[in-house]
């Protein structure tokens, strides 16, 4: 294992953190960000819901009328999604009294995570360049950074949670009690961002990592058992608090608020692998009737066959590839041709690939379904970049101190040369986006924020009722009300 001092890995992970947050608040400094999705509502439902001390809310009056996308009103008022991203608008809010802030945050501990991952396997150099990769990712920091709706907190669960293990892993017969607690911390992110997923890619890595420490016999140790006391601590108070979310939205401890919420108005069910099913509670409107019965069956009914998976896999591998670019959806890949490689990181690359095939189960393709796989894609390319630049470093003069200057300027221009390339990238990307938002008609988000806004400066309480035209677009939902509509001045 690669050993650094405390404050010089404080340092290196604070470096990628504070770049990744600052780079995400000058895209939303210049560009501002809306919400724009049925889930971006529903998340800033639950960041509202929490800023009002609140883990749920009361069943507001006339709640049908209220019943919007993803969103319970019986037997309390509250979104499905678990309380991660919510929780993250609301410290937003908090701090710099913007919602959308917290996304910031979100991207800053992402990166900081994924360089302390790196750490345990690579030089500060190294991992520090790969960091910066991630703060600097021009898709993330112009998508992820600027949504309600993001994978970063998934990508910090998985990042400290294979941080933890690559450190088990290596500690020999006595572990430190700093790394089991990443992962319990790792575990409890993975509960409140996506669940699902995260489990998917924790069972089969923890399995790995269990297997050899019971070769080594280290369940037999108190020293052991010592050493993971904090980690059990932790991660039984994060199921205990979801157990608490649980129970204050759907009445039950062991039921998800989403659990409740695909029984009440779903009909396409969440993985092929299942049937569909009649809601208990239907749905009195139209947009909610086409939104669950035609737009999420379509996708149940195409991706419910081998051929339809196949498919499936085709798309979300695609989407991959055109979000996060071909080296982190490819290059790891690579290692299979090295023999050293495969030795060490073959099984993190099983486990991504099986993780893919079933999170492939669900049907709907979105790149936030896979993020929890971005930390394993960035370790394996970090380390077969760095391998091939060793190898071409080999190439030409035998001696030691040949063939170490030039593994030096090869890795110092490998890393330049991909953060500068970061650098064009994001600087072009942001412009991009700068332009389009000057260029092109507002969007309905923002004509919707606009409204919104104008209804304020007139005073008073204000109902809004939205009636859509024939061909309307489902995706484009006006009606969203925060935590409280009673004593809310506009009521959607």
């Amino acid at each position: 294992m690669v050993r650094h001092p405390l404050f010089v890995r404080v340092l290196l992970c604070m470096i990628p953190g504070a770049a990744a947050f600052v780079a995400a608040a000058l895209v939303s400094i210049w560009v501002p960000a809306y919400p724009n999705l049925h889930d971006d509502f529903g998340n800033l439902l639950v960041a509202d819901t929490l800023w009002h001390g609140r883990l749920s809310n009361p069943t507001p009056p006339s709640h049908v009328a209220l019943q919007t996308f993803h969103v319970v009103v019986e037997p309390t008022y509250a979104a499905k999604f678990p309380i991660g991203a919510g929780a993250m608008m609301a410290l937003g809010k908090l701090v710099l009294g913007e919602w959308y802030a917290g996304m910031w945050s979100a991207a800053g501990i992402a990166c900081a995570s994924l360089t302390w991952m790196l750490l345990a396997v690579m030089p500060k150099r190294w991992a520090l360049g790969f960091g910066m990769f991630a703060a600097l990712h021009p898709m993330w920091q112009t998508g992820w950074s600027q949504e309600y709706t993001n994978g970063w907190l998934a990508v910090a669960a998985i990042a400290m949670g294979v941080g933890g293990l690559l450190r088990i892993q290596r500690a020999g017969a006595e572990i430190p009690w700093t790394a089991p607690l990443a992962v319990a911390l790792g575990l409890v992110l993975g509960i409140f961002s996506r669940p699902f997923e995260v489990a998917v890619l924790s069972s089969i890595l923890g399995g790995w990592i269990a297997s050899g420490l019971i070769r080594k016999g280290c369940f037999a140790r108190i020293s052991f058992w010592r050493a993971i006391a904090p980690a059990v601590l932790v991660l039984s108070l994060g199921l205990g608090l979801q157990g608490v979310v649980n129970q204050s939205v759907t009445g039950t401890w062991l039921k998800l608020p989403y659990q409740l919420h695909e029984e009440q108005y779903g009909v396409a069910p969440v993985f092929v692998w299942q049937k569909p099913h009649e809601p208990t509670l239907g749905h009195r409107f139209e947009e909610l009737a086409q939104y669950h019965r035609r737009s999420s069956m379509a996708c149940y009914t195409n991706a419910a066959s081998w051929r339809g998976y196949a498919r499936l896999l085709e798309n979300r591998t695609a989407q991959m590839a055109s979000h996060w670019g071909w080296m982190l959806a490819v290059f790891p890949l690579a290692i299979v041709a090295v023999p050293r490689l495969r030795a060490r990181y073959g099984m993190i690359l099983v486990a991504a690939l099986i993780a893919l095939g079933v999170i492939n189960g669900i049907p709907w393709v979105s790149h936030t379904y896979v993020a929890p796989l971005i930390p394993l894609a960035l370790l394996l390319s970090a380390v077969g970049v760095r391998a091939a630049v060793s190898a071409l470093a080999h190439q030409g003069d035998d001696s030691p101190l040949g063939w170490g200057q030039r593994r030096r300027r090869l890795q110092s221009m490998a890393i330049f040369g991909f953060l500068a390339m970061l650098a064009v990238g994001f600087v072009f990307a942001t412009r991009r986006m700068i332009s389009s938002s000057a260029n092109e008609p507002a969007a309905w988000c923002v004509r919707r924020a606009q409204v919104e806004s104008e209804l304020l400066q007139k005073g008073g309480d204000q109902l809004v009722i939205v009636r859509y035209t024939k061909g309307h677009d489902i995706h484009h939902e006006r009606v969203y009300n925060g935590a409280d509509p009673p004593s809310s001045p506009i009521d959607w």
